[in-house]
């Protein structure tokens, strides 16, 4: 039966709770995303990767039961943009069998989504893998009578799925996977293949859709199985970004979404989705040109606006009536800022400085069940002069640091589930102007009691800071920390714990511990990660630049023109949209240049080998491998690799010959000298092994 299932990106912090989303949408049926690989290499589920939410542990059932029992239901899914599937970690097919398996009976679903993007998208083996485990699953199951629903959410251009789209597709039905959906992203597509100015994202979404339909038919009929056009029509599932997608030119309004909805009931589309319901609320700011980013569409609309005019779909013509949005506004809620991390409690930290002090407020949030009492210790070189909502006692410790216990009063002791409790407090500037937070060793940031049980032990509770707008050192403790300086050039201490830090500023420091957990820095602006820090994500939209440290990085661009170096060790670099440089460095790196017209740059052949896992040469994402000439030797001169330099197979065959490119396995070679002395060495795999001809390479 056709239906609206939009995607709920559940990792987020705070949880999106389904049960409340469901209420106030009249949604019942939603995608959650993403289930990847523990850590990013265990063959074990885990949502959005982090081993904290781990299969294992069962999080989200108790949301997703709540759900069921008010007649909703869930598809989970796996994949996505970030992480890596589970088929790209497991071994053999039986071990992604293993993996898959333990999530179905985990959480009971027998619908099951995989979102294939990214490197993932253009990996044989992992495809490969992953048909063939879900094909011998969907016979396991069946043989209990139990149907396996299994969905593909795939990239798409107005012209249709992409080759390496079509290619995952293709590997599902010959080996024998009962497709129930093919879901195409309709978003990103770029201004070449959907130029503003020749039509809507609506559209170019229909436009999108026809095209997939077309494929889908001769798909079917390439293993012997004839689809009617209202049957192929029923095996597309439509998922646009509502609102200002990750190219800024392109934005999907109300408007697009009322056309959108009638073409998919004209037609009987078998789902109609969107990324996501965390987007579908208007910025607080009342920025309508932000950035897209996880928790607002960048436009300007009602509170669940998109939700409730995909709602009434059922892919039935006539029958469904899109819901209207109210002529008033309602004013937008900013929620926390993200925390990717299960805890009971969370706490916020915010202030405002000015030249002799600033004041602050401390939220503590509790999704936990109901307690009495809080408890919060910090630590400031700052004098506390007022403290409001709140009690508190001071302690005077060595260096001019000093101690605060502050606790409930009379009236705020009672927390219930899922709410929340502020104080505040002005104080008297230090010299150096740091706010400096840490964690208490008794109670861990809140003390939660029911009876006599504490909920929040020492340890075990992610710190959320956020700082002034002077220059601070917000130093988090032993949990899962997000640490923003916000404006002014800061220090950022996250202790143990995988820790996220927000840099904004050139004179932001970040210090990490060695093995004191996996890092992540979220950059605005251009960075080198510091020491000991693993991930760095840039946002935004600006032309910027990231730099790896000795570990093993993954750096991922943002939507602008980025330059990614992943510097020592074996680095995984994702350019994301825009035209971007990738450069891997020593190491053998993982490169995925993503959309747009990205270079792979080699700057030495004693550097390592490297994986390119996308490259391209199709029309606005045309990609091009660039060498360093005096880091290659071998006479190399500037510019686009002359014929006579380049030839195909396994071995030069001429003395002029330098790079060999054997397309059967995609591997890349550079020989110094061609035919004769020195021995080739690779330089890279094209795991797509597509074709390479000498003007593909440019000399630097």
């Amino acid at each position: 039966m056709a239906e609206f299932a939009p995607y709920v990106d559940i990792a987020l912090w705070p949880t999106p709770n389904l049960g409340d989303i469901a209420r106030q949408t009249g949604v019942k049926s939603f995608n959650l995303a993403f289930i990847t690989a523990e850590d990013g290499n265990l063959a074990r589920g885990a949502w959005g990767g982090y081993g904290a939410y781990s299969v294992n542990q069962s999080f989200f059932k108790s949301q997703i039961n709540a759900l069921r029992a008010i007649g909703g239901d869930v598809i989970l899914s796996f994949g996505g943009a970030f992480g890596r599937e589970l088929a790209e970690v497991a071994k053999t097919v039986t071990e992604a069998k293993n993996a898959y398996r333990q999530v179905i009976d985990a959480y009971g679903v027998t619908r099951l989504d995989f979102d294939i993007e990214g490197a993932a998208v253009a990996d044989p083996v992992s495809i490969a893998r992953r048909s063939q485990a879900l094909a011998e699953l969907q016979k396991e199951y069946a043989a209990k009578g139990i149907n396996l629903d299994i969905r593909l959410t795939l990239p798409v251009l107005p012209s249709g799925l992409t080759p390496d789209g079509l290619n995952v597709v293709r590997s599902a039905l010959q080996a024998g996977v009962n497709l129930n959906l093919i879901n195409i992203m309709a978003m990103n597509f770029g201004a070449n293949e959907a130029p503003p100015s020749q039509g809507t994202m609506g559209d170019y979404t229909i436009k999108a859709a026809r095209s997939t339909q077309a494929q889908v038919k001769s798909l079917y009929a390439s293993v012997g199985i004839s689809l009617t056009n209202a049957q192929a029509w029923g095996k597309i599932g439509l998922t646009p970004m509502i609102g200002r997608n990750d190219i800024a030119t392109e934005v999907f309004t109300q408007a697009d979404a009322l056309k959108v909805f009638n073409f998919a009931e004209s037609v009987g589309i078998g789902m109609m989705s969107m990324w996501s319901i965390g987007r579908d609320q208007a910025p607080a700011n009342g920025n309508f040109n932000s950035p897209a980013t996880y928790n607002h569409s960048s436009i300007n609309q009602t509170p669940w606006e998109f939700a409730k005019l995909f709602a009434p779909y059922d892919g039935v013509p006539g029958t469904g009536t899109p819901w209207q949005p109210p002529t008033d506004p309602i004013d937008p809620i900013t929620p926390p800022p993200i925390n990717p991390n299960p805890a009971k409690a969370n706490v916020n930290f915010t202030g405002t400085g000015w030249g002799t002090g600033f004041t602050a407020e401390v939220t503590l949030m509790n999704s936990g069940v109901a307690g009495t009492g809080w408890e919060f210790v910090f630590r400031t070189y700052h004098r506390i002069t007022s403290l409001w909502n709140g009690k508190y006692t001071e302690t005077t410790l060595t260096g001019g640091l000093y101690e605060y216990r502050v606790t409930h009063e009379s009236w705020n002791g009672q927390l219930a589930a899922n709410s929340k409790v502020s104080f505040g407090f002005g104080a008297t500037a230090a010299s150096h102007d740091p706010v400096q937070v840490v964690q208490n060793n008794d109670f861990q940031l809140i003390s939660l009691k029911v009876g006599a049980t504490v909920l929040i032990g020492p340890g075990s509770s992610p710190l959320t800071l956020m700082g002034t707008s002077g220059n601070d050192t917000l130093i988090g403790g032993p949990g899962n920390n997000y640490l923003d300086g916000r404006v002014g050039a800061d220090r950022l201490i996250g202790g143990l714990g995988d820790d996220t830090y927000v840099v904004d500023n050139v004179g932001d420091v970040v210090v990490e511990a060695v093995n004191a957990g996996v890092d992540t820095v979220r950059g605005t602006i251009s960075y080198s990660l510091s020491a000991n820090v693993e991930n760095l994500i840039l946002t935004g939209s600006a032309n910027i630049n990231g730099t790896g440290n000795s570990l093993a990085n993954t750096i991922t661009g943002n939507v602008g023109n980025n330059t990614l170096n992943g510097g020592l060790s074996a680095d995984r670099l994702i350019g994301g949209a825009g035209n971007d440089t990738l450069i891997g460095g020593p190491g053998n790196d993982l490169l995925m240049g993503g959309p747009g017209h990205d270079y792979f740059r080699f700057n030495s052949r004693t550097e390592g080998m490297d994986t390119i896992s996308d490259f391209s040469k199709g029309m606005g994402n045309t990609d091009k491998i660039q060498v360093l000439a005096s880091g290659f030797g071998g006479g190399l001169g500037a510019g686009i690799l002359p014929s006579n330099r380049f030839v195909l197979g396994t071995v030069a065959t001429s003395t002029a010959q330098r790079f060999i490119y054997n397309q059967s396995t995609g591997a890349l070679f550079f020989d110094p000298d061609g035919l004769g002395g020195t021995a080739a060495t690779q330089i890279a795999t094209l795991t797509n092994k597509l074709s390479l001809t000498a003007s593909d390479i440019i000399v630097i």
